[in-house]
C-alpha cells in the first residue's frame, strides 16, 4: 500500500513540476511578447493581464485585476461591438477578432487589433484569452495609403488629357474621366468591356493595319518603357481626331502595364494649317510684290491717258464707247493685281475709324444689283464702329458676296447679320480677347463640298471654271492683317455660312462723314506741283493730268532731282505748293529718302506718297515719315485731284 502511495506521490510530483515548467515556458512567452495578453470571465472582467500593458497602456498589471473590459474601450460602439461578440462567442464557442480604439491611463487613444478566443471547460466557456496588439504604424501607414490613392484619383480624374491603365495581354484596367469623354463612352465599365487597344476595332480608323501598328507601338514600349507617337483616333460616333499618344511602361505586383496620356490635337493641327495657309501667301507674295508694282505703272499710264482721251471727244463720238469698255477692262486687271497685293511682303492696312454697317450695304447692294439674289440685313443693336482699311475690307465683303451670287444660280436670299461680342481669351484661337463686331453672310446656295473646305482659303485653289483661285485667299489675308477672324461652315445642297470678326475702334465717339463731300478748288489750281517718278511715261502723264485741271507742274526722275528742283525753287521765292514722290526708285533715291532733306529744308512741306506697293507699310503709317498724303497706283484724275486738294486745305 505504502509502495502504490509513493509511486502516485512520485506521478503526481513528475506532473507538477511539467505544469511548473510548462507555465514557467508559457509565462516567458507572455512575458518576451511586444502584444498584451489578457483573460476576462465570462461578464467581462480581468482574470488575467500580461505585465507588459504597463509599456502598452501605462497600467500596472495587478491593480487591473477584477476591472471590467470597458475601462480600455474608448468609443461607445466599439464597446457594445466588443461585449455583443463575446456573448455569441459564449453561444458559439468560435474565435474572432476585431479593431477598436484602445484607452490608455494616460494620452491619446490608439489603434489595436483584438484576437479572442473561448477558454472551454467541459464544454462549456470559463473565460475568454484576448491578444491585443497596438497597430497604430500600421494604421498610419494604411491612412497614408489611402491619402495617396485619394491625391492619384484626384490628378487621375481631373487631368485634362486622357488617361487610362492598360495590361497589354489582359486590356484596360482604368481610365479617367477625360478619356470616357474624348472616346464618348459612358462609364469605366464600358471602357474596360473594351478589350485591348491591339484589337479594339473602337480606336482604330481604319483596318488591321492600324492594329498591327497599335501592337507595334505598344511592343516598343514594353521594352523601351517609354513610346510617343501620333495617331489618328476614332470615336465611337466615327468621327476621327489627331491625337499624340505617350505609353509610359512600370510594373506593378510582377506584371507589366501601361499608362496611356492620349492628347487632342485638333487645335494645334489646325494652327499649323493656318500657319501653312500664310506661308503660301508668304511665297507668292515676294513675287506679286515686284509684279504688281511695275504693272500697276503700266495701268496708270492707260488709266490717264484713256481719260485724258476722253477729254478731247464726246460721248457721241465713235471711238468714245471702246475707250469706256478698255477702262472696264483694266477695272478688272486692277482689282486682280490689288489681289496680288495683298499677298505682297508687309501690307499694313491703311485704317480708319469706320461704320461697317453702312460699307456692308454700300458694297453688297452694289454687287447684288441686278441680280435675283436678294440682301437681308439684320442688327439688333447700335453696330460699334471698326478701325479698318475701307479699301481693303470692302474688298473682303465684295469676293463674299460675288461667291454667293455665284453659289446661287436660281435666286434666294444672302442674309447679313451684325453684332458685338465681346470675346474672352483662349474662346476664338487666333483673336486677343476685346470688343469685336461680328459679321455673318449667310447665303442659300449650292454650299461646298466638306473635302474642299480646309483648302478653300489656299492661294489659287477654286472649284469654279471662271475663277483664279485668289477671293477667298485674299479675303483671308486681308481679315489676318487687320487682327481678325473668319471661319466657315458649309453643307452641300444648303448654302454656306461665313462669319468674319474685326476688332471694334478704341473710340467710338468719332463723328464719320460717309459721303463725300465736293471740294471747291477755285483758288487752289494755281497751285505749283513738283511730280517725282523714275518712269518718265508715268511723270509726263501725270504733268498733262494736273495741267488739264488747272496746276502749273514740273517733273523730276528721281529723289535727288526733286530734291534740287524744290531748293531751286525756294531761292528763286517760287517754291512748290505740293510734291508727289514715287515711294521706291531701283538703283536711286525715292520718297521715303528723299522727303527727309525736303522736311530739312521746309518742315511745313506738303508731300504725297505714291507707290504701286499699295500695302508697303509706309502708305499705311505715312504721316510718321512726314508725308501729308498718299495714292496709291494705279488711279484716276478724279482720285488725284481729290488727294491733291486735302493736302492744299491742310
Amino acid at each position: 500500500m505504502n509502495t502504490i502511495d509513493e509511486t502516485k506521490t512520485d506521478a503526481y510530483r513528475q506532473l507538477e513540476k511539467a505544469l511548473e515548467q510548462s507555465e514557467e515556458r508559457y509565462r516567458i512567452l507572455i512575458d518576451s511578447m511586444s502584444d498584451v495578453v489578457m483573460r476576462l470571465s465570462p461578464l467581462g472582467n480581468v482574470i488575467y493581464v500580461s505585465p507588459n500593458i504597463k509599456e502598452f497602456g501605462g497600467y500596472i498589471g495587478e491593480d487591473e485585476i477584477g476591472n471590467h473590459m470597458s475601462k480600455y474601450i474608448e468609443e461607445k460602439t466599439d464597446l457594445v461591438r466588443a461585449l455583443d461578440l463575446l456573448k455569441n462567442t459564449l453561444l458559439d464557442k468560435k474565435s474572432g477578432h476585431f479593431e477598436f480604439l484602445f484607452k490608455p491611463k494616460e494620452g491619446k487613444p490608439f489603434h489595436v487589433e483584438h484576437s479572442y478566443a473561448p477558454i472551454i471547460v467541459e464544454n462549456k466557456v470559463v473565460a475568454f484569452q484576448l491578444v491585443l496588439r497596438n497597430i497604430t504604424e500600421r494604421r498610419q501607414a494604411e491612412e497614408a495609403l489611402r491619402e495617396n490613392e485619394e491625391k492619384y484619383r484626384i490628378l487621375f480624374d481631373s487631368a485634362k488629357d486622357a488617361l487610362f491603365l492598360l495590361d497589354p495581354d489582359k486590356g484596360f484596367i482604368d481610365a479617367n474621366h477625360s478619356a470616357l469623354s474624348m472616346f464618348q463612352i459612358a462609364s469605366k465599365s464600358e471602357f474596360v468591356k473594351l478589350g485591348p487597344v491591339a484589337v479594339s476595332p473602337e480606336f482604330q480608323p481604319d483596318g488591321s493595319a492600324s492594329l498591327q501598328s497599335a501592337r507595334a507601338h505598344i511592343d516598343k514600349a514594353l521594352k523601351e518603357g517609354l513610346e510617343f507617337f501620333e495617331w489618328d483616333h476614332k470615336k465611337q460616333d466615327g468621327t476621327v481626331f489627331p491625337a499624340t499618344v505617350l505609353l509610359a511602361c512600370f510594373e506593378f505586383a510582377g506584371r507589366k502595364l501601361l499608362l496611356a496620356t492620349v492628347r487632342n490635337i485638333t487645335e494645334r493641327k489646325q494652327a499649323e494649317e493656318k500657319l501653312r495657309q500664310m506661308d503660301n501667301l508668304k511665297s507668292i507674295g515676294t513675287l506679286a510684290g515686284g509684279i504688281a508694282h511695275d504693272f500697276n505703272n503700266i495701268l496708270t499710264g492707260l488709266y490717264g491717258n484713256i481719260e485724258l482721251a476722253k477729254l478731247n471727244i464726246t460721248q457721241e463720238h465713235p471711238s468714245f464707247d471702246f475707250l469706256e469698255e478698255a477702262e472696264n477692262s483694266m477695272n478688272r486687271a486692277a482689282r486682280l493685281t490689288k489681289q496680288l497685293l495683298t499677298f505682297a511682303k508687309g501690307g499694313t492696312p491703311i485704317k480708319k475709324v469706320v461704320s461697317i454697317r453702312m460699307l456692308l450695304e454700300e458694297v453688297v447692294s452694289f454687287d447684288l444689283s441686278g441680280s435675283n439674289v436678294k440682301p437681308v440685313f439684320r442688327q439688333s443693336e447700335k453696330i460699334w464702329r471698326t478701325e479698318i482699311d475701307r479699301g481693303q475690307i470692302q474688298q473682303v465683303f465684295s469676293n463674299l458676296t460675288i461667291n454667293a451670287n455665284q453659289a446661287t444660280p436660281d435666286g434666294g436670299r444672302l442674309y447679313i447679320s451684325l453684332e458685338n461680342i465681346d470675346i474672352a481669351d483662349y474662346e476664338i484661337a487666333d483673336l486677343q480677347p476685346g470688343k469685336y463686331v461680328k459679321v455673318t453672310v449667310q447665303d442659300e446656295g449650292i454650299g461646298i463640298d466638306t473635302r474642299h473646305l480646309d483648302r478653300i482659303f489656299d492661294p489659287y485653289f477654286t472649284t469654279k471654271q471662271s475663277g483664279n483661285g485668289l477671293g477667298l485667299a485674299t479675303t483671308y489675308s486681308i481679315i489676318q492683317k487687320h487682327h481678325g477672324h473668319i471661319e466657315v461652315e458649309s453643307e452641300l445642297g444648303k448654302g454656306s455660312t461665313f462669319t468674319v470678326y474685326l476688332p471694334a475702334a478704341k473710340t467710338q465717339n468719332i463723328e464719320e462723314v460717309e459721303q463725300s463731300e465736293t471740294k471747291a478748288a477755285t483758288t487752289k489750281q494755281s497751285a505749283r506741283i513738283l511730280v517725282m517718278d523714275d518712269d518718265k511715261s508715268i511723270c509726263q502723264l501725270v504733268s498733262k493730268m494736273l495741267t488739264s485741271l488747272g496746276y502749273w507742274v514740273e517733273a523730276a526722275f528721281d529723289g535727288e532731282a526733286a530734291i534740287d528742283k524744290y531748293r531751286e525753287a525756294i531761292d528763286n521765292d517760287t517754291p512748290f505748293d505740293v510734291i508727289i514722290m514715287d515711294l521706291t526708285i531701283p538703283g536711286g533715291m525715292g520718297g521715303k529718302e528723299a522727303i527727309k532733306h525736303i522736311l530739312e529744308m521746309n518742315p511745313e512741306a506738303k508731300v504725297i506718297v505714291s507707290s504701286g506697293y499699295s500695302s508697303d507699310p509706309i502708305m499705311a503709317n505715312h504721316l510718321d515719315y512726314g508725308f501729308q498724303g498718299i495714292i496709291a497706283k494705279p488711279y484716276l484724275m478724279s482720285k488725284l485731284e481729290e488727294t491733291l486738294l486735302d493736302v492744299l486745305e491742310k
